[in-house]
């Protein structure tokens, strides 16, 4: 692919050359100078466009400096060959040309939430399902937090995991099994597809929504089938993009539901369950993590930017670990222990916080107990009671769930309370010494701007919540800048830890 690209740009550079030379000495009269001028023109600018895509791909390829010597992981960790094979370089151009149209503007996105609009809308359209409060803040999620006996065991986390169903669908087909998606995606899915690479925009695996059930108060079992990102994208994650398309228009009223066709398509299609029924969409499952710590005043928690390369809300706030409830290969012989809350968490602990980005791809067999990876290992360690029955350092809990309203597109939480102060620093130090090649260092998916600022090396990943896990800085967090998904994580992971911190403190 890489030399039929240089190939094109020779080509390319051969006519620019003609025509300048044509030009110049008027040899073969061609259509007169203004059409000449007009091709070389394009010429030049489609020639940029390679040599462009060419650099890009070369940066995003480049291998940083090989460390793995000094690396004590039991398990060695070898990068392996991606799965997914890129777009052609035309498709990825042309698709290139029309991003704008499938991308939520940032000032569309500052007028809705300046006004009062939004909520009302929200609240008219699920009045079962209202948004939640953050400090005093509202965001366009509604969450319940797991019923105590669902979080009352250490590292039970796949209490709301139901049955799995269906196959893989095909890589290159909007609505591969006729699930009746809404026909108006296929174009987004077709852009989408048109546009993705090798390592990070890539048409993967997902656990999509099937149906969830209530069984309780905070008592949820989530049946899950077989999905595509794509088909998420282009079935759910464009639901917010039509509602900040509308009521842009019209930031201070309150609007039906007739002002979002796509919604009200979906909502005829579930007899008004679109929340907890899946149908006719690819609802991609997601998993969250809100990371508790004692500090030496207070607590804080993680908190940082999503990178410019990610597909949705890039540049907002969000919690880590978090990512997508998907397999690591559907070649597994037994797909029901894929679908898990606990791995997933534990897989995004190691890629999002200490770079284990292979474990993508089946690198590292993390079917059985993800052995062999320094950072979890330390981290579950820490898990086990202390020999006179004291609480253990680090506390990981279900902490329940969400259905952010803008997308429609579950996800289940998890709280990480560390209750030793200092023991995060010191992971963070000892990591880098015990593996230089996994240090602690977030990975691509979010901004790591911890070299600019002064004080503690992780201050920038962090914000203060008091002794009572409240924010601290109430305008630190705003729907402006933060992901829906994390406010619901913070919203539900502190007040898990809170019952877990005042359990504590009334044992003898």
């Amino acid at each position: 692919m890489r030399e039929r690209r240089i190939t094109a740009v020779v080509v390319i550079v051969a006519l620019v050359a003609a025509l300048v030379g044509n030009l110049l000495t008027n040899t073969v009269n061609v259509a007169g100078p203004g059409w000449q001028i007009g091709l070389l023109g394009a010429l030049l600018v489609l020639a940029a466009v390679l040599v462009l895509a060419e650099w890009r791909r070369a940066q995003a390829q480049r291998a940083p400096a090989d460390e793995g010597d000094r690396c004590s992981c039991v398990v060695p960790q070898t990068p392996v060959p991606s799965p997914f094979r890129a777009a052609p370089w035309w498709s990825r151009g042309v698709a290139g040309l029309e991003t704008r149209r499938y991308q939520i503007s940032p000032k569309r996105v500052q007028k809705v939430f300046a006004g009062a609009g939004w909520e009302g809308t929200l609240r008219s359209l699920y009045p079962n399902h209202p948004p939640i409060s953050l400090a005093g803040v509202s965001f366009p999620v509604w969450a319940e937090v797991a019923a105590p006996e669902l979080r009352s065991k250490n590292l039970d986390l796949d209490a709301a995991i139901g049955d799995l169903h269906g196959e893989v669908p095909r890589v290159d087909r909007y609505d591969a099994e006729d699930l009746g998606f809404d026909p108006r995606g296929r174009a987004e899915f077709r852009h989408t597809y048109w546009r993705r690479d090798e390592r990070r925009r890539f048409n993967a695996e997902t656990f999509a929504l099937e149906r969830i059930v209530r069984r309780g108060p905070g008592d949820f079992l989530v049946d899950a089938r077989y999905g595509r990102y794509f088909q998420s994208v282009a079935t759910s994650e464009m639901l917010e993009r039509e509602f900040i398309d509308a009521v842009s228009r019209r930031p201070g009223a309150v609007l039906p539901m007739s002002a979002f066709p796509r919604r009200e398509w979906l909502r005829e299609q579930t007899n008004g369950n679109e929340i907890f029924d899946g149908s006719n969409r690819s609802a991609a499952l997601s998993v969250a993590a809100a990371v508790i710590v004692r500090e030496e005043r207070g607590y804080s928690a993680l908190l940082s930017r999503r990178s410019s390369e990610v597909k949705t809300h890039p540049g907002f706030q969000h919690v880590f670990p978090s990512g997508i409830l998907a397999p690591t290969s559907s070649r597994y012989a037994a797909p029901k222990g894929e679908y898990s809350v606990k791995r997933a968490f534990l897989r995004e602990f190691a890629e999002e916080l200490f770079r284990y980005d292979e474990l993508t791809h089946d690198s590292q067999d993390l079917r059985d107990a993800i052995r062999g990876i320094w950072p979890i290992e330390h981290m579950l360690d820490a898990t086990v009671p202390g020999p006179n029955g004291e609480p253990p350092v680090v506390e990981i809990r279900y902490a329940g769930i969400s259905v952010p309203l803008l997308t429609l597109r579950p996800e289940l939480y998890v709280v990480l309370l560390v209750r030793e102060r200092g023991w995060f620093d010191d992971m963070v130090d000892r990591s880098r010494r015990n593996c230089a090649r996994h240090g602690f260092n977030l990975n691509w998916e979010f901004e790591d701007g911890r070299e600019n600022v002064h004080g503690r090396r992780l201050d920038s990943i962090r914000i203060e919540l008091d002794d009572r896990l409240e924010l601290i800085d109430r305008r630190q967090i705003t729907p402006l800048n933060t992901v829906p998904h994390a406010a619901a994580a913070l919203w539900l992971g502190t007040q898990v830890a809170r019952d877990l911190v005042q359990s504590a403190d009334l044992q003898p």
